[in-house]
């Protein structure tokens, strides 16, 4: 997945993304331009709307924080962190615009 975000200095976007937790995966920052955004992960969580099934999938709320005008290339990739060779169950890159 690719995507575009336009955001202010200040601004925070929140993405809800799945969680493999119970499997042992979580979301990790492969890249970041940290002078431009900020990128804080929250325990996946099941929604307000939404009552999770046996085996099914609780959602991790990842919020991407403009620090400074600029352009930040984010690689976000989920994977079991002890597989550290592993190719990622899920890869996202987003391209953050900060103005």
């Amino acid at each position: 997945m690719s995507s575009t975000i336009h955001i202010a200095v200040g601004d925070i976007h929140a993405l809800l993304l799945d969680s493999m937790s119970g499997a042992g995966y979580t979301w990790q920052v492969a890249a970041n331009d940290a002078t431009i955004t900020d990128i804080r992960f929250f325990a996946p969580v099941a929604t307000a709307n939404t009552t999770p099934s046996i085996g099914g999938s609780l959602k991790t709320r990842v919020e991407i924080i403009g620090l400074k005008k600029g352009v930040s290339k984010i690689h976000l990739i989920q994977k079991r962190v002890w597989e550290v060779t592993a190719t990622p169950l899920e890869e996202i890159r987003l391209t953050v615009f900060v103005a």
